[in-house]
């Protein structure tokens, strides 16, 4: 979560939202007693941006579908999400979902952005919530968001998973 000690932070950076996926999926974050392991995830080889704003991620258990998420940092105010089913021998994603989803992270100046991510090697969850988001005429305060990709069971014999990219914001 983003208070933890040495978490990545959401913060106005196009690649921001990226950074945080790959730190609690790829690469784990903190040292010592505050280090957070990773889910046993990857990078797709190849697919990760010179500049930091792109990237594909998928679960390196072999007991799953393999299936793979995209990131494209569009902005500092949300990014583009795609799901792809496959890669093909030269490493190139392949068989991808019919679009692209855009998935706001909100960023404006002075903002927080808090972030949990909850997952396991098949799948996560994300939570963002914008502190600085009120509705004056409602009284509410602040916004938030949720993004959840991996596998889905279900009752059908499919080899390689079930696999849902979802998002919803308020």
């Amino acid at each position: 979560k983003s208070t933890d000690v040495d978490a990545p932070q959401i913060a106005g950076g196009r690649g921001d939202l990226k950074t945080v996926i790959k730190a609690c999926c790829v690469a784990g974050f903190g040292a010592g007693a505050n280090r957070k392991e990773p889910l046993g995830w990857e990078i797709v080889p190849g697919t990760e941006s010179e500049d930091g704003f792109n990237c594909a991620f998928r679960p390196t258990d072999l007991n799953s579908g393999r299936h793979i998420i995209h990131i494209t940092g569009e902005s500092s105010q949300y990014v583009r999400l795609k799901a792809y089913f496959d890669t093909a021998a030269d490493g190139s994603l392949v068989d991808p979902s019919p679009d692209m989803q855009a998935f706001p992270t909100w960023v404006r100046p002075n903002t927080k952005i808090d972030w949990v991510l909850i997952g396991h090697s098949r799948s996560f969850l994300l939570l963002l919530h914008d502190q600085g988001y009120t509705d004056n005429d409602n009284g509410f305060g602040g916004t938030g968001a949720a993004l959840f990709f991996g596998e889905m069971p279900d009752r059908t014999n499919n080899p390689r998973g079930n696999t849902l990219l979802f998002r919803i914001y308020s």
